[in-house]
C-alpha cells in the first residue's frame, strides 16, 4: 500500500453467524533512513567505514605475503595484519626467504 495512514479492512469470508470478527487494521507509515533510531545509523555508518578498511589490510597483508622480496614485507612497512602473535610462524617463514633473497 503506498498510501499513508490507518486503513480499515474486512473479510466477508467465514462470516456467517459467527462470534469472531473478520476485521482488521493496517497501519502505513513512511519509514525512510532519517526514521531511523541513531544508533542503526551509527552501525550503519560504522559499517560503511570499517569494511572496506578491512578489506585493505586483508588485501596488504596477503600481498605481503605473497611478495616477502619487496618492501611491503620488510619490517618497517609490514601490514598490522603480519605483526599478530597468531601469524608469528608464517612471517618467519617469509623472512627467511626474503633473507635468502637479499644474500643473493
Amino acid at each position: 500500500m503506498k498510501v499513508l495512514g490507518e486503513h480499515h479492512v474486512v473479510s466477508t469470508r467465514n462470516n456467517d453467524f459467527s462470534n469472531r470478527s473478520q476485521k482488521a487494521t493496517i497501519r502505513v507509515n513512511r519509514r525512510g533512513f532519517w526514521d531511523l533510531e541513531p544508533w542503526q545509523i551509527a552501525a550503519i555508518a560504522a559499517a560503511v567505514l570499517l569494511i572496506p578498511m578491512a578489506a585493505m589490510m586483508v588485501g596488504n597483508a596477503l600481498y605481503a605475503l605473497a611478495n616477502p622480496t619487496l618492501p611491503a614485507f620488510s619490517k618497517s612497512r609490514r601490514p598490522l595484519l603480519l605483526r599478530c602473535p597468531c601469524c608469528r610462524r608464517l612471517v618467519e617463514d617469509k623472512e627467511k626467504v626474503r633473507r635468502k633473497y637479499k644474500q643473493a
